[in-house]
């Protein structure tokens, strides 16, 4: 706690009000950018290089959530984020849902072909999103 009764991020050489916590641990927003990245970056060949089970039982969707949950809790409790933290909050939510579609998804259609129905245009006759 600092003189003003706010938790302090946690990160040993930060001197920063913390604003979120994730995995237990209070930290201000840089450093929570961060750590989400540094999970994202950690799940997503886990997520795409394994079976699905495999990634589950890793723990996979529960720190998915977690990072999609916090992220939330940030965009809807500060007031004073900047455009370069919103995009940043919104990045890290495109890329935290899409992996949990990934892992929704059977490994017969890719997650891309999911999300923009390429194989239904292709089946169809219509052209794709690249114009074949």
């Amino acid at each position: 706690m600092n003189a003003r009764g706010t938790a302090q991020c946690t990160t040993i050489t930060c001197a920063e009000n913390g604003v979120v916590m994730l995995a237990g641990v209070t930290l201000c927003l840089e450093h929570f950018f961060q750590q989400c990245y540094g999970r994202l970056e950690g799940i997503d060949p886990v997520v795409r290089g394994k079976t699905r089970e495999a990634a589950i039982n890793d723990g996979a969707p529960k720190d998915l959530e977690e990072v999609v949950k916090q992220v939330l809790i940030v965009c809807l409790q500060h007031k004073n984020l900047s455009n370069l933290d919103r995009s940043r909050l919104l990045d890290i939510l495109l890329w935290a849902g899409e992996l949990q579609l990934v892992l929704r998804v059977p490994r017969i259609i890719s997650a891309e072909e999911m999300v923009y129905g390429v194989a239904q245009r292709r089946a169809q006759g219509g052209r794709g999103l690249m114009g074949n």
